[in-house]
């Protein structure tokens, strides 16, 4: 049974004033949520005392379940002190006050009997029902509000079946091409053509295009496509009338699903953002996959935005990062599917060349890119490191048949996100 700081907090309670047209219900229940620490998956309880009659939360707290031997109860009648003694103050409107309730509900008979015991000093009676309506909206409340579901059990640890071979020179290329930040000086389109030869990710496909993303200061990273084509294709979108709103959303699903960062933005900033980017002459109701096409992406995120399973995955390997804030995420995108997987062998291997290649030609091109203009491309051959030793490789921008692209330089657009860097000085 929970056990009470009972002579002090009877105490307190007994100097409250009664008010007689207040019931306090509510209880301790499991949230469907887990956290990562120490290496374990946790999954915290949640508290909460609500005025019966308006179904305002008093008092409300997470509770680990490393700080609790009894399923949150001891803790819950704390959280029932502050309930009484120190209600929580509203954004606007009236004050709850303080004081002792008419009465107090809950509807777990070992959480009942403690409370009688702790309340008894002060003369609040305790009830046991079925059925709390207010705690049960309250619970309901939070629980969509952070994404809980109780019928969801804890996340599988992340893992990646890979040869280990090949993870520390993709890593170190991705921190190498993260500290160079490309996306500071090139835009989306056009791409970076890249010569891989032999080691291109798929057999046939010896030229990839690399679009650099993080313009608009959405999503930061890489995506490497197979055709440019197929590149042209989704850049098309740019001129998409506006699609279908079943359509958006299946799309803004896929991107968080890849690990875009988007809960930051406003959410009519990510649905413009997402229509612009499906191509146009889309018809409502068609499927978003038709739209996909084969690419290698790599997005950096930040600690909060990917599997915490993930970052210890790597820290167990010591891999290399640019930074603990510039996580590398990779994926492979199939033509036709929503679905991503993790890459194979040498689909990283190529992965490696062309983040290491992109490193590389940012640095040594770095006055060139700031000005954006110039008569002939930029050609490039470097010997960039993998997994078995240096390759060689090379590096077109813009790619044939591409001009230089003609950019434009406004301080932000209507969304209030920098579209591209600010001209040189």
């Amino acid at each position: 049974m929970p056990q009470s700081k009972q002579p002090a907090t009877a105490k307190r309670l007994t100097q409250l004033a009664r008010q007689p047209s207040l019931v306090i219900e509510g209880g301790v229940r499991p949230l469907g949520v887990w956290f990562r620490e120490g290496g374990e998956t946790l999954q915290p309880f949640v508290a909460i005392w609500v005025d019966a009659a308006t179904g305002y939360v008093r008092a409300s707290r997470l509770i680990s379940p490393k700080e609790t031997t009894d399923a949150g109860r001891s803790q819950a009648l704390d959280v029932l002190v502050e309930a009484m003694h120190s209600p929580n103050q509203p954004l606007s409107g009236r004050t709850p006050q303080r004081g002792r309730p008419a009465k107090v509900v809950v509807d777990d008979p070992e959480l009942a009997a403690a409370a009688r015991s702790l309340l008894a000093p002060a003369d609040v009676p305790v009830e046991l029902a079925a059925h709390l309506p207010r705690f049960e909206d309250a619970y309901a409340a939070l629980s969509d509000a952070m994404d809980a579901d109780l019928s969801q059990g804890p996340p599988e640890p992340f893992t990646w079946d890979i040869a280990e071979r090949v993870l520390p020179p993709l890593y170190q290329a991705a921190a190498r091409c993260a500290r160079q930040a490309p996306w500071e000086l090139l835009p989306d389109f056009p791409p970076v053509a890249i010569d891989l030869g032999e080691y291109g990710p798929a057999p046939g496909v010896e030229r990839v295009y690399a679009s650099v993303l993080g313009g608009a200061g959405v999503m930061t990273g890489v995506a490497c496509y197979f055709a440019m084509d197929d590149l042209e294709a989704m850049m098309n979108a740019g001129q998409a009338a506006m699609a279908d709103d079943d359509m958006v959303d299946e799309a803004i699903a896929f991107m968080r699903q890849l690990g875009a960062p988007l809960d930051d933005l406003p959410p009519e900033a990510v649905r413009e953002l997402v229509r612009d980017m499906l191509p146009p002459g889309t018809v409502p109701g068609s499927n978003p996959a038709d739209l996909i096409r084969d690419s290698l992406i790599c997005f950096y995120e930040t600690p909060d935005e990917v599997d915490p399973t993930y970052v210890e995955w790597i820290q167990a390997r010591r891999l290399k990062l640019a930074n603990q804030l510039m996580i590398p995420a990779f994926h492979r995108v199939t033509t036709g599917t929503l679905e991503a997987r993790p890459l194979n062998e040498r689909e990283a291997v190529a992965f490696t060349l062309v983040l290491g290649g992109l490193a590389r030609f940012t640095s040594r091109f770095l006055d060139e890119l700031e000005v954006m203009e110039g008569p002939e491309p930029l050609i490039f051959r470097p010997h960039v490191e993998g997994p078995d030793g240096k390759v060689r490789i090379t590096l077109r921008y813009p790619p044939e048949g591409q001009d230089w692209p003609e950019l434009e330089w406004p301080d932000a657009d209507s969304f209030g996100l920098d579209l591209f860097p600010p001209p040189p000085e």
